[in-house]
């Protein structure tokens, strides 16, 4: 059975990541990358900004990929895998209340992580 969804993975991402072993995670732009990853004996998958910007949208990452278009390529990529995947939450596509929603589909996607960058927008 697939692992897609929530708590599960979020479980399992959090069991590997509290080991005394560093946890090698490659990243995909694409579900059939992602699959590769899962395939290779890998524990976790990155969904990359710049390899889903560059694969979805022909643009490099900055900041011309939309949230709804990050979340849609991820649904694919967590349901193509058995492993948790991590998530790039970019700068939270604008502000708090953006960065509240962005965590919300995310989760709501089946992301077992994900990280948000600390930064102005667009990105330097």
């Amino acid at each position: 059975m697939w692992m897609s969804a929530g708590s599960g993975a979020s479980a399992e991402l959090r069991r590997l990541l509290s080991t005394e072993r560093p946890v090698l995670v490659p990243g995909a732009h694409d579900a059939l990358s992602a699959m590769v990853i899962d395939n290779s004996g890998f524990s976790a998958v990155y969904c990359s900004g710049l390899g889903s910007a560059l694969s979805l949208v022909g643009v490099p990452d900055v900041g011309l990929m939309t949230e709804t278009e990050t979340v849609f390529a991820l649904r694919y990529i967590v349901d193509a895998v058995k492993v948790p995947v991590i998530g790039d939450g970019a700068d939270g596509f604008g502000n708090a209340i953006n960065t509240m929603r962005t965590v919300r589909d995310f989760i709501r996607a089946g992301v077992a992580g994900m990280h948000i960058d600390d930064q102005v927008a667009p990105s330097r």
